[in-house]
């Protein structure tokens, strides 16, 4: 059982530690090219995205807040992972398209793709508890 509690603990903090990721990625993302500057060749499409409207602050905004009161709230934590999951992927893409453009580097999207399969990792871990009380 003890096993069980520590790992139940060290999926909480992941958690809570992508939720706060999201929120500060919402917050560099309200200025672009000035609180997030980088090399036209790595974000190019992802700062005109960001220049066109504030679809990466909405994005890691709405999905952060998500996570936050799924944690807070002990519900939807799958649904809550899942959608974090797909900002990072969707962030990924067009990271992706900008290297792939610009004959950048593709070592960022691979970085943000991880960020991705560990958020859609822990929506299938915390799917297995559906239904069943977690432990607190």
């Amino acid at each position: 059982m003890p096993d069980r509690m520590a790992a139940v603990w060290a999926r909480r903090q992941i958690s809570i530690s992508m939720a706060a990721g999201q929120c500060v990625m919402a917050v560099l993302y309200l200025f672009p090219g000035t609180l997030a500057p980088a090399r036209p060749t790595t974000t190019r499409i992802v700062l005109e995205l960001a220049r066109i409207g504030p679809v990466w602050t909405v994005w890691f905004g709405v999905t952060g807040i998500a996570l936050i009161v799924a944690l807070c709230t002990h519900k939807l934590l799958h649904v809550a992972h899942a959608a974090v999951g797909s900002s990072w992927l969707g962030f990924t893409f067009a990271l992706v398209l900008s290297a792939a453009v610009n004959h950048g580097t593709y070592i960022l999207p691979v970085a943000t793709a991880l960020l991705g399969v560990v958020n859609l990792s822990l929506a299938g871990g915390y799917s297995v508890h559906i239904g069943r009380k977690e432990l607190r």
